[in-house]
């Protein structure tokens, strides 16, 4: 079982590592998010591969993977919402997104959906398999691979943010973009604001620097 009280149901890029960081901020952490996976880890990269995989043991593992936690942010916890609310029925939601579909696809196609490269790489890095295992998850969850040219990665975001109003009580559900601040998180949760500013991380800059060699193999054509 999992004991999370905040649920991001926000697609990566939509500012969920600020999130994270206001959620511990404000007492919710430790806060999941895709930087906490270390897929050079054998034992922790098998055990994604086989939730990824949708294996019978799925379940337990994913249980295992965010014991412990009391929020998560980001991909992959966002791609198990339904999940999470099964076994946390009273969580708080959080759908964070951008200022418009166009933004998020401009940024996911500079950072983490790339249009996949038509050279396979050399590389047979536990890196490069967790990265295979991931899109592969986020490709049978989305019925499409985001990393083919053709996929129309605006309808992608609006689909996903549809599909999760429709399946998370009103009550429960927070639509946030971190450009808000703290004023709408705290009141959704309510617990009281910080005098420190709303943290502002994980900027495409900052992504592009921080993942230069693997995102040069994953477009190299």
């Amino acid at each position: 079982m999992t004991d999370l009280k905040v649920i991001g149901a926000g697609l990566g890029r939509t500012g969920t590592k600020s999130l994270q960081q206001a959620l511990v901020l404000l007492g919710f952490g430790p806060c999941h998010h895709m930087t906490e996976i270390v897929p050079d880890n054998q034992e922790h990269f098998l055990m994604w591969k086989e939730i990824f995989s949708g294996s019978e043991e799925k379940s337990e593992k994913l249980k295992e993977a965010f014991r412990g936690y009391v929020a998560t942010t980001d991909y992959p916890g966002c791609l198990f919402y339904k999940e999470f609310l099964q076994w946390n029925p009273d969580a708080k939601v959080i759908l964070t997104v951008r200022d418009n579909p166009e933004k998020w696809v401009e940024s996911v196609r500079a950072t983490i959906f790339p249009v996949k490269s038509t050279k396979e790489s050399d590389s047979n890095s536990a890196q490069q398999e967790f990265s295979h295992s991931f899109n592969a998850c986020v490709t049978k969850v989305h019925g499409v691979d985001p990393e083919e040219p053709e996929t129309d990665l605006r309808k992608f975001y609006l689909d996903w943010n549809e599909e999760v109003k429709r399946n998370v009580k009103e009550e429960n559900l927070l639509v946030f973009n971190v450009k808000e601040g703290w004023d709408p998180l705290c009141k959704f949760l309510d617990v009281s604001q910080p005098e420190q500013p709303f943290p502002n991380v994980n900027s495409r800059e900052a992504y592009q620097k921080q993942n230069a060699k693997h995102l040069v193999k994953k477009t190299e054509l």
